[in-house]
């Protein structure tokens, strides 16, 4: 099953490891800001929030692009998307089946880099 991690805020917000649900806390902690007057940090908490939406959506996208190349297997294959890098990481079964990752990922419109940690299993 392919997952994606979202990337260590500068702020605490509890990383949830269900999908959307990072943005709902952001959400809470923008709701708490405003009850507690602090609203001249939202600026900088949106332009997280729509980076790491982009980024959510950016990860959909190849792992969707990656699911159709049927003849991969992503048993063992995480997809982190941060600002538009794409981060694979895992196991793949050839180095062909790396490459072709790689290749599929780049392929994505979006995607600034790809950053291909996969390992092949001996």
């Amino acid at each position: 099953m392919l997952a994606h991690r979202f990337p260590a805020p500068a702020y605490p917000v509890r990383k949830i490891p269900f999908k959307g649900t990072t943005v709902w806390t952001v959400a809470a902690c923008r709701a708490a800001m405003l009850v507690m007057g602090l609203t001249s940090c939202m600026h900088g908490l949106d332009s997280k929030l729509q980076q790491w939406k982009e980024d959510d959506a950016l990860a959909d996208r190849v792992e969707d692009a990656l699911l159709e190349a049927r003849q991969l297997n992503l048993s063992h294959v995480e997809v982190d998307v941060q600002n538009g890098v794409v981060y694979l990481i895992g196991e793949m079964d050839t180095s062909d089946s790396k490459i072709k990752a790689r290749q599929i990922a780049a392929s994505i419109p979006g995607v600034k880099n790809v950053v291909n940690k996969l390992e092949v299993e001996p």
